[in-house]
């Protein structure tokens, strides 16, 4: 018979991720907010590395990430995370049983409620989230004049779209490692964001499979 639920960390012989104090403390906190709407914003406690890595995974979705700076990330979306040890997450890479575990609700329905804007409140965001006048801002070497970032186009809705991280999986890909296969194809990036309709994606994954040959 086949399960309709994935494995638990447990049955995967994985360290408890969401933690429990004071015996399973969590020590891995993310601060996130729009970056366009500062006061919708939500926090995020694991005790476990991998599961503060899928956190990310999910809520970028195959999304790009620039570095603001060295405790804070911003995906091109308009999402930006705050955390003292971001490059521990970012640099983490799964091992076989981290790339099995899923993260179970209401865990995942906090992150996707967030990505997509929907209503979802979630406890004690106001109380631990700094205030956006209170995070660091990059600092220009002395005697540099400080560069004037772009502005942003608006990013059109991914609303029934499906995403280079959907994409990627089939392939047993990372989204970064589909997206490169797509620039080298001369794939310009849509603007929805790396995603595309169902009438596009066989041409797109036709594109990544001869790329992985």
């Amino acid at each position: 018979m086949t399960r309709d639920t994935p494995p638990s960390a447990q049955e995967l012989g994985l360290p408890d991720p969401y933690g429990s104090a004071p015996s399973r403390p969590a020590r891995h906190v993310l601060y996130i907010q729009w970056a366009n709407d500062p006061d919708r914003r939500i926090v995020l406690i694991y005790a476990a590395l991998y599961a503060a890595r899928k956190c990310l995974d999910m809520l970028f979705d195959g999304d790009e990430i620039e570095r603001i700076s060295s405790h804070h990330i911003r995906s091109t979306q308009g999402i930006i995370v705050k955390s003292e040890t971001l490059d521990e997450y970012l640099n983490h890479e799964y091992t076989k049983a981290e790339a099995k575990w899923v993260m179970s609700s209401p865990e995942d329905r906090a992150i996707i409620s967030f990505r997509t804007k929907s209503t979802y409140e979630h406890q004690s965001d106001k109380e631990y989230m700094p205030e956006p006048g209170e995070m660091p801002k990059r600092r220009e070497p002395e005697g540099q004049v400080p560069t004037q970032r772009k502005s942003r186009k608006h990013r059109a809705s991914r609303d029934g779209l499906i995403t280079i991280g959907d994409i990627a999986t089939q392939f047993k890909l990372k989204a970064r490692d589909a997206r490169d296969i797509l620039r080298k194809a001369k794939i310009d990036n849509p603007d929805s964001g790396w995603a595309w309709s169902e009438g596009d994606v066989d041409r797109i994954k036709a594109i990544i499979k001869e790329g992985t040959k």
